[in-house]
């Protein structure tokens, strides 16, 4: 599996953004349920995406700063397409 493309934490909550590319739809970007990590009993680096109550306000600010990078991505796509497009005269 391709890794994300970019990765927005706060605090321990974390979204991963992925890239598709289709030949129907062109580029899209996704992204999956907010994450966290946290050691266990034994010291090990677990990852889940059960959050606790006090967590969902930044799974909240996740969401919405992997929408505004997305949404900057599909912007700046749409502002290499024409300055790299022929001139119409």
């Amino acid at each position: 599996m391709a890794a994300p493309v970019k990765k927005i934490k706060v605090g321990s909550v974390e979204i991963a953004i992925w890239e598709n590319e289709s030949e129907k739809y062109g580029k899209s970007y996704s992204f999956g349920a907010p994450t966290k990590s946290y050691k266990d009993k034994g010291d090990k680096w677990q990852t889940t995406n059960n959050l606790k109550s006090g967590e969902a306000l930044n799974a909240i600010v996740c969401y919405q700063k992997a929408f505004e990078w997305v949404y900057m991505e599909s912007r700046n796509e749409e502002i290499k397409d024409v300055e790299t497009s022929e001139p119409n005269f």
